[in-house]
């Protein structure tokens, strides 16, 4: 993943950089330093922001589902 890539899918999931190194527990400084050539970005972060965005849709099914079981009961 390219900085640029990562910092698209930032945008994407409406996350900010002191967001993401709260939830990841990264010192927002080391988020910012990510760069192409000396310091990229880690491989695990391309599959951690995936495995979010899937939790965000869930939540939002999940929320979703909840309101037609309040509407039947």
């Amino acid at each position: 993943m390219t900085k640029q890539e990562f910092t698209t899918k930032l945008k994407e999931l409406n996350l900010s950089v002191a967001e993401f190194s709260d939830i990841v527990k990264l010192h927002p400084a080391s988020v910012r330093s990510f760069n192409d050539e000396k310091r990229p970005v880690p491989e695990w972060i391309d599959s951690w922001l995936k495995y979010y965005e899937k939790s965000i849709a869930f939540d939002e099914l999940l929320a979703i589902m909840e309101k037609f079981k309040e509407s039947r009961d």
